[in-house]
């Protein structure tokens, strides 16, 4: 129990106070074999293009040279405790997928933090409209996109999930392939440590943006709203190919939602491969050889899944 209070603790501190430290910021150490792309490969690079009227509804695209008739898209969603971080901290990725003959973007969502309000919903809304708007720019830039994956790290692979779960079929390219790391499954408050009606209404009122107030944890509309933002719960049959990390340590991301996702996974016979590092916390940054085969896995899928 005293664990879990850590877990809620954490979330509440990044979610309600917005501390720098929320950061998650993709260093080259993590990175590893994705950050060593051949610089003699020619990119073109468009920065700070927008998919919608507010200042976060930026995107960084990344093209490779042309010279094929159809290509692929990797998209990226940055993390940082849903409160912090930027798409820049995804350049080196970025730059080694397109290098690679990947069209690829990183993209920005409004934060929940001092300076906005949001929750999400509203991230997940921005960034399905994020991706709308990329394949449109790209399509007006002369590439032919035949299909994609897309990846983040922690609250972005939270996203990353519910864009390749919640929004495959309405999606305006097929998606093949997810690929995330450190990434929260759900949000039931239970397994966030939440003990008493108060945290819990809270808590959901706040990562949802719909406002419950008194005892409405047996209310149907309560859970339908934890729901919305749980990719776990958008789990079928026909879920695509999902690759995972997770560190053995982690101390943000409760353990027992890797345990239910898996489950799920397993359950609906999704393929899955996932790789629990077993000295890493949630950076991933203390067991070398797991996080480069976890890399060479996601490498293998992009070949099978995006061809």
């Amino acid at each position: 129990m005293l664990e879990l209070c850590l877990y809620l603790i954490i979330f509440f501190v990044f979610l309600m106070i917005g501390l720098k430290c929320g950061s998650r910021q993709i260093n080259m150490r993590r990175l590893g074999m994705f950050a060593r792309y051949d610089k003699k490969v020619p990119i073109t690079i468009f920065k700070n293009l927008h998919y919608g009227p507010k200042p976060a509804n930026i995107y960084d695209l990344y093209l490779p040279s042309k010279g094929k008739l159809h290509y692929n898209l990797i998209m990226h969603i940055h993390g940082g405790g849903f409160n912090a971080g930027d798409k820049k901290e995804a350049a080196p990725l970025m730059k080694y997928f397109a290098s690679l003959g990947y069209v690829s973007a990183s993209v920005n969502y409004t934060l929940m933090n001092r300076e906005h309000t949001s929750n999400i919903n509203t991230m997940y809304e921005e960034v399905t409209k994020a991706l709308r708007e990329i394949v449109k720019t790209v399509n007006e830039k002369g590439y032919s996109l035949k299909t994609m994956a897309v990846c983040g790290e922690a609250a972005g692979g939270s996203l990353a999930m519910l864009l390749a779960y919640r929004f495959n079929k309405s999606s305006p390219l097929p998606i093949k392939l997810l690929f995330a790391e450190s990434a929260p499954s759900g949000f039931n408050p239970d397994f966030w440590g939440a003990s008493d009606v108060g945290s819990k209404v809270e808590f959901v009122s706040n990562i949802t943006g719909h406002k419950f107030e008194g005892k409405v944890i047996s209310n149907a509309s309560y859970q339908k709203a934890i729901d919305s933002v749980s990719p776990v719960a958008y789990i079928r049959p026909d879920s695509i190919m999902t690759i995972l990390a997770y560190g053995a340590k982690d101390k943000m991301v409760p353990p027992v939602l890797k345990d239910v996702l898996l489950g799920v996974l397993e359950t609906y016979r999704v393929p899955h491969k996932c790789f629990v590092l077993p000295n890493s916390g949630n950076a991933l940054l203390n067991d070398k050889e797991m996080l480069d085969e976890y890399h060479q896995a996601v490498l293998e899928a992009l070949k099978t899944y995006l061809n």
